[in-house]
Protein backbone atom coordinates (compact mmCIF):
# COMPACT_ATOMS: atom_id res chain seq x y z
CA UNK A 1 0.00 0.00 0.00
CA UNK A 2 1.59 3.26 -1.12
CA UNK A 3 0.59 5.83 1.48
CA UNK A 4 3.71 7.84 2.17
CA UNK A 5 3.04 10.50 -0.40
CA UNK A 6 -0.43 11.53 0.60
CA UNK A 7 -0.68 15.28 0.18
CA UNK A 8 -1.55 15.62 3.87
CA UNK A 9 1.93 14.38 4.81
CA UNK A 10 3.85 16.56 2.38
CA UNK A 11 6.64 17.73 2.83
CA UNK A 12 7.54 15.24 5.59
CA UNK A 13 7.57 12.33 3.16
CA UNK A 14 9.08 14.05 0.12
CA UNK A 15 12.64 13.52 1.37
CA UNK A 16 13.77 10.47 3.35
CA UNK A 17 17.15 9.08 4.38
CA UNK A 18 18.05 5.49 5.23
CA UNK A 19 21.02 4.25 7.26
CA UNK A 20 22.07 0.61 7.29
CA UNK A 21 23.03 0.21 10.94
CA UNK A 22 21.56 -0.69 14.31
CA UNK A 23 19.11 1.99 15.42
CA UNK A 24 20.65 2.24 18.89
CA UNK A 25 24.12 2.80 17.45
CA UNK A 26 22.75 5.47 15.12
CA UNK A 27 21.06 7.34 17.95
CA UNK A 28 24.13 7.03 20.18
CA UNK A 29 26.36 8.45 17.45
CA UNK A 30 23.88 11.24 16.73
CA UNK A 31 23.59 12.32 20.37
CA UNK A 32 27.35 12.10 20.99
CA UNK A 33 27.91 14.33 17.96
CA UNK A 34 25.05 16.79 18.37
CA UNK A 35 24.71 17.21 22.16
CA UNK A 36 27.89 19.31 22.63
CA UNK A 37 26.94 21.45 19.63
CA UNK A 38 23.46 22.34 20.83
CA UNK A 39 24.67 22.77 24.44
CA UNK A 40 26.45 25.94 23.26
CA UNK A 41 22.98 27.42 22.79
CA UNK A 42 21.63 26.01 26.07
CA UNK A 43 19.68 23.34 24.23
CA UNK A 44 19.36 19.66 25.06
CA UNK A 45 17.54 16.62 23.67
CA UNK A 46 14.50 14.88 25.05
CA UNK A 47 13.88 11.34 23.87
CA UNK A 48 10.49 9.80 23.16
CA UNK A 49 9.70 6.27 22.02
CA UNK A 50 6.65 6.16 19.75
CA UNK A 51 4.70 2.96 19.10
CA UNK A 52 1.93 4.04 16.75
CA UNK A 53 0.97 3.72 13.10
CA UNK A 54 3.24 5.32 10.54
CA UNK A 55 1.22 8.43 9.83
CA UNK A 56 0.81 9.33 13.51
CA UNK A 57 4.49 8.60 14.06
CA UNK A 58 5.50 10.98 11.27
CA UNK A 59 3.17 13.68 12.56
CA UNK A 60 5.25 13.66 15.74
CA UNK A 61 7.72 15.81 13.79
CA UNK A 62 5.28 18.72 13.84
CA UNK A 63 5.55 21.64 14.15
CA UNK A 64 7.95 21.96 11.25
CA UNK A 65 10.60 24.66 11.51
CA UNK A 66 12.53 27.09 9.34
CA UNK A 67 16.21 28.02 9.88
CA UNK A 68 17.01 25.01 12.07
CA UNK A 69 15.92 21.42 12.54
CA UNK A 70 14.62 20.71 16.03
CA UNK A 71 13.09 17.24 15.78
CA UNK A 72 14.72 14.07 14.50
CA UNK A 73 12.88 10.80 13.93
CA UNK A 74 14.43 7.35 13.61
CA UNK A 75 12.07 4.63 12.34
CA UNK A 76 12.97 0.91 12.29
CA UNK A 77 12.05 -1.07 9.19
CA UNK A 78 11.50 -4.69 8.20
CA UNK A 79 15.06 -4.83 6.85
CA UNK A 80 18.47 -3.74 8.18
CA UNK A 81 17.84 -0.11 7.23
CA UNK A 82 16.65 2.63 9.59
CA UNK A 83 14.59 5.47 8.12
CA UNK A 84 15.51 9.01 9.16
CA UNK A 85 13.38 12.16 9.07
CA UNK A 86 13.75 15.68 10.45
CA UNK A 87 11.24 18.49 10.88
CA UNK A 88 12.60 20.94 8.33
CA UNK A 89 9.81 22.83 6.58
CA UNK A 90 11.14 21.79 3.16
CA UNK A 91 11.70 18.15 4.12
CA UNK A 92 14.55 16.16 5.59
CA UNK A 93 18.04 17.50 4.96
CA UNK A 94 20.76 15.14 3.70
CA UNK A 95 23.59 16.48 5.91
CA UNK A 96 22.91 14.60 9.16
CA UNK A 97 22.45 11.12 7.63
CA UNK A 98 25.54 11.53 5.45
CA UNK A 99 27.68 12.50 8.46
CA UNK A 100 26.25 9.62 10.49
CA UNK A 101 26.96 7.16 7.68
CA UNK A 102 30.59 8.25 7.51
CA UNK A 103 31.05 8.13 11.29
CA UNK A 104 29.44 4.70 11.52
CA UNK A 105 30.94 3.37 8.29
CA UNK A 106 27.39 2.54 7.24
CA UNK A 107 25.63 2.69 3.89
CA UNK A 108 23.33 5.65 3.38
CA UNK A 109 20.53 6.29 0.90
CA UNK A 110 18.81 9.64 0.48
CA UNK A 111 15.76 10.06 -1.74
CA UNK A 112 13.53 12.88 -2.82
CA UNK A 113 10.29 12.43 -4.71
CA UNK A 114 7.44 14.90 -5.08
CA UNK A 115 4.37 13.37 -6.76
CA UNK A 116 3.08 16.82 -7.68
CA UNK A 117 6.15 17.92 -9.63
CA UNK A 118 7.50 14.39 -10.36
CA UNK A 119 11.03 15.56 -9.53
CA UNK A 120 13.04 12.53 -8.44
CA UNK A 121 16.42 12.10 -6.73
CA UNK A 122 18.45 9.13 -5.52
CA UNK A 123 21.73 9.40 -3.60
CA UNK A 124 23.79 6.45 -2.39
CA UNK A 125 26.86 6.66 -0.17
CA UNK A 126 29.15 3.96 1.13
CA UNK A 127 32.39 4.60 2.98
CA UNK A 128 35.24 2.35 1.89
CA UNK A 129 37.92 0.78 4.07
CA UNK A 130 41.65 0.46 3.39
CA UNK A 131 41.97 4.01 2.07
CA UNK A 132 39.79 3.23 -0.96
CA UNK A 133 37.74 6.01 -2.51
CA UNK A 134 34.30 6.38 -0.95
CA UNK A 135 31.43 5.37 -3.23
CA UNK A 136 28.95 8.14 -3.99
CA UNK A 137 26.26 7.91 -6.64
CA UNK A 138 23.62 10.54 -7.39
CA UNK A 139 20.87 10.49 -10.03
CA UNK A 140 18.13 13.07 -10.46
CA UNK A 141 15.55 14.59 -12.78
CA UNK A 142 14.78 18.16 -11.75
CA UNK A 143 12.60 20.87 -13.26
CA UNK A 144 14.70 24.04 -13.24
CA UNK A 145 12.97 26.18 -15.83
CA UNK A 146 12.78 23.02 -17.89
CA UNK A 147 13.54 19.37 -17.21
CA UNK A 148 17.17 18.40 -16.61
CA UNK A 149 18.79 15.03 -15.92
CA UNK A 150 21.83 14.70 -13.69
CA UNK A 151 24.05 11.81 -12.73
CA UNK A 152 27.28 11.70 -10.77
CA UNK A 153 29.62 8.92 -9.75
CA UNK A 154 30.04 5.31 -10.77
CA UNK A 155 26.77 3.56 -11.75
CA UNK A 156 25.58 0.84 -9.41
CA UNK A 157 25.33 -2.72 -10.82
CA UNK A 158 21.53 -2.79 -10.92
CA UNK A 159 20.97 0.50 -12.74
CA UNK A 160 18.96 0.61 -15.98
CA UNK A 161 21.39 2.93 -17.75
CA UNK A 162 19.67 2.58 -21.11
CA UNK A 163 16.77 4.54 -19.62
CA UNK A 164 19.01 7.59 -19.18
CA UNK A 165 18.97 8.07 -22.96
CA UNK A 166 15.18 8.29 -23.21
CA UNK A 167 14.11 11.27 -25.31
CA UNK A 168 11.72 12.64 -22.67
CA UNK A 169 14.10 14.01 -20.04
CA UNK A 170 11.83 13.68 -17.03
CA UNK A 171 11.34 9.97 -17.86
CA UNK A 172 15.06 9.22 -17.69
CA UNK A 173 14.81 8.79 -13.94
CA UNK A 174 11.32 8.60 -12.46
CA UNK A 175 9.30 7.10 -9.62
CA UNK A 176 9.29 3.66 -11.22
CA UNK A 177 13.08 3.50 -11.53
CA UNK A 178 13.55 4.96 -8.06
CA UNK A 179 11.34 2.24 -6.62
CA UNK A 180 13.25 -0.49 -8.48
CA UNK A 181 16.62 0.80 -7.32
CA UNK A 182 15.45 0.94 -3.72
CA UNK A 183 14.07 -2.59 -3.93
CA UNK A 184 17.50 -3.76 -5.13
CA UNK A 185 18.86 -2.40 -1.85
CA UNK A 186 16.06 -4.04 0.18
CA UNK A 187 14.26 -0.75 0.82
CA UNK A 188 10.49 -0.73 0.19
CA UNK A 189 10.22 2.98 0.78
CA UNK A 190 6.66 3.48 -0.43
CA UNK A 191 4.97 0.62 1.43
CA UNK A 192 3.83 1.62 4.90
CA UNK A 193 4.11 -1.99 6.05
CA UNK A 194 7.87 -1.77 5.49
CA UNK A 195 8.16 0.60 8.45
CA UNK A 196 8.21 -1.45 11.65
CA UNK A 197 6.68 1.21 13.87
CA UNK A 198 5.37 -1.38 16.35
CA UNK A 199 8.99 -1.98 17.32
CA UNK A 200 9.23 1.61 18.52
CA UNK A 201 10.41 4.71 16.68
CA UNK A 202 12.66 7.22 18.45
CA UNK A 203 11.93 10.94 18.38
CA UNK A 204 14.64 13.30 19.59
CA UNK A 205 13.31 16.77 20.35
CA UNK A 206 15.60 19.75 20.86
CA UNK A 207 14.64 21.61 24.03
CA UNK A 208 15.59 25.20 24.75
CA UNK A 209 15.73 28.56 23.05
CA UNK A 210 15.26 28.64 19.28
CA UNK A 211 17.30 30.72 16.89
CA UNK A 212 15.83 34.22 16.54
CA UNK A 213 14.90 33.60 12.89
CA UNK A 214 13.33 30.19 13.53
CA UNK A 215 9.63 29.97 12.80
CA UNK A 216 7.33 27.09 13.63
CA UNK A 217 4.89 26.02 10.92
CA UNK A 218 1.95 23.70 10.92
CA UNK A 219 1.95 21.01 8.26
CA UNK A 220 -0.66 23.02 6.36
CA UNK A 221 1.50 26.16 6.45
CA UNK A 222 4.49 24.20 5.15
CA UNK A 223 2.33 22.79 2.35
CA UNK A 224 1.30 26.33 1.39
CA UNK A 225 4.99 27.19 1.14
CA UNK A 226 5.47 24.36 -1.38
CA UNK A 227 2.49 25.48 -3.43
CA UNK A 228 3.94 28.98 -3.68
CA UNK A 229 7.24 27.73 -5.14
Amino acid sequence: MKVLFYDKLRPITTKIAYLKADINLIIEEFTNWQTPLIAKYNNSFSKLTIKDDLQKTLLGLCPLTTAERRRYLFVPTQSKWVAFFDNGHTGTDRTVPEVLSKNLNAECVYISYDPNTEETLFDYFKKKDNNEVDLFRSIATINEGGWKFYQYGTPLPFEKQENYKTKQIKSRFNFSLLSKYLEELDINAFDENYYNTSKGSILLNKQGRKFDNTKELTLEQAQSFFISL
